[in-house]
């Protein structure tokens, strides 16, 4: 009888063990499944970084190409104006020297026309006040 119970126990822990590694090898492909995917996951997100990096330089390089014509557009524009101006005063003193003209005799501040005599504008009714929120702006 002891023989019979020790087989019958022997039996059970035999099948015990035998659920035990079926179990361990589930959970070992479910882990080993589960590493595939975080290494797939990893994989693609390192190649999303990689296009994200190139990406990046690529507009770092269109920004400065954009700015750096920007700046010679602006210098070329400052060397059109300048050029204009320098002709514009040379044409002036050409003009002033061959027409030799007299200095003026009056201003044209002498042509207007003065307002009634003895009246002084006031210039305080034109002015703010000393409170006045429109001396912020």
């Amino acid at each position: 009888a002891d023989a019979v119970e020790a087989r019958r126990r022997l039996r059970e822990i035999e099948a015990d063990l035998g659920r035990a590694r079926a179990d361990a090898e589930r959970e070992r492909a479910a882990a080993e499944q589960t590493r595939q995917a975080a290494a797939g996951r990893e994989s693609a997100a390192g190649a999303e970084t990689r296009r994200l990096r190139a990406r990046l330089a690529d507009v770092e390089a269109s920004l400065e190409a954009s700015r750096r014509a920007a700046r010679e557009g602006r210098s070329s524009h400052d060397v059109r104006l300048r050029l204009l101006l320098d002709t514009l005063l040379g044409s002036a003193n050409g003009l002033r020297q061959e027409l030799a003209l007299p200095p003026a005799g009056t201003l044209p501040a002498d042509l207007v026309a003065p307002g009634p005599a003895g009246v002084v504008p006031d210039v305080a009714v034109r002015a703010h006040a000393a409170d006045d929120p429109a001396l912020l702006d």
